[in-house]
């Protein structure tokens, strides 16, 4: 099962040029609006919808020859899906978090807050 995760892992490696564009884009957008709430969000909504986007490109990377190869049942398929959903949620989350720590460090600096 952990190479039905780490195959689906490897579909962001062609994205991630994509992901660094959105995020660039999103800030510029935030800043000029004065509302980081675009930043903050665009990228993790991005991993989020990776797990779908893996369904998509079943056909593109051979994954119906590639699980045949292997011992691999329905069941165990599906369930790798969920459990990569739900690592990408979870790393996305945090990605969020870090990205809303960062805005907010830049934004509203240590040495205003103390005054």
């Amino acid at each position: 099962m952990r190479g039905l995760i780490i195959k689906d892992a490897l579909t962001l490696k062609s994205t991630w040029k994509n992901l660094i564009v959105m995020l660039i884009g999103s800030l510029l957008i935030s800043y000029a609006l004065a509302n980081y709430t675009l930043a903050i969000i665009t990228v993790p909504m991005a991993l989020l919808t990776s797990g779908m986007n893996t369904f998509q490109t079943d056909e593109f990377y051979n994954t119906l020859s590639y699980s045949l190869s292997g011992p691999y049942s329905r069941v165990k398929m599906i369930s790798a899906r969920y459990l990569y959903t739900l690592i990408m949620a979870v790393v996305s989350f945090f990605i969020g978090a870090i990205i809303f720590t960062l805005i907010n460090f830049i934004m509203n600096p240590i040495a205003d807050a103390l005054n």
